[in-house]
């Protein structure tokens, strides 16, 4: 799990961003998958220091989605002006949990899913209520062919 800017060094981000994630896919590839894009999340907390400062840096929303790539995927969000991506790769996940999100009343059956990423990280994202089917679909689509196992306690 690295985090990058997104908005600076755009090429040489890029490349190693390729290099350690996998190639981005082909329009025609995204358009016969159906997309490879999750619908719209909260980024909310991450066991990395270096994440959770550019999560706590504004009071902005800390909407974020996922971006699949061929060896794992981009989570990309804003801090301030800037874009970042935080890369996993699949091989890192350990598990992804998805459990009903109890701490906001404001977000009324939301769903937390953490994703383990070894070793001893973690990163959680709030999938709304009215997102959730996307999600889902995301998960059945994309993820749920991986090495690694998917808890649903809803």
């Amino acid at each position: 799990m690295e985090t990058f800017a997104l908005s600076t060094h755009y090429k040489e981000t890029w490349d190693k961003i390729k290099y350690l994630y996998g190639d981005t896919f082909t329009f025609w590839e995204s358009l016969k998958l159906g997309g490879i894009g999750s619908p719209r999340l909260i980024l909310i907390n991450s066991t990395d220091e270096e994440t959770q400062k550019l999560i706590n840096r504004t009071n902005a929303s800390k909407n974020c989605n996922i971006q699949l790539l061929k060896n794992g995927f981009l989570i990309r969000f804003r801090s301030k002006n800037d874009e970042y991506g935080i890369g996993i790769n699949f091989s890192e996940i350990k598990v992804l949990k998805i459990s009903r999100f109890k701490e906001d009343e404001s977000l009324e059956d939301a769903r937390i899913a953490t994703f383990f990423i070894k070793p001893d990280q973690k990163i959680d994202l709030i999938v709304r209520r009215f997102e959730l089917n996307r999600f889902n679909r995301f998960i059945e689509n994309f993820l749920s062919k991986k090495d690694f196992d998917i808890i649903k306690n809803t």
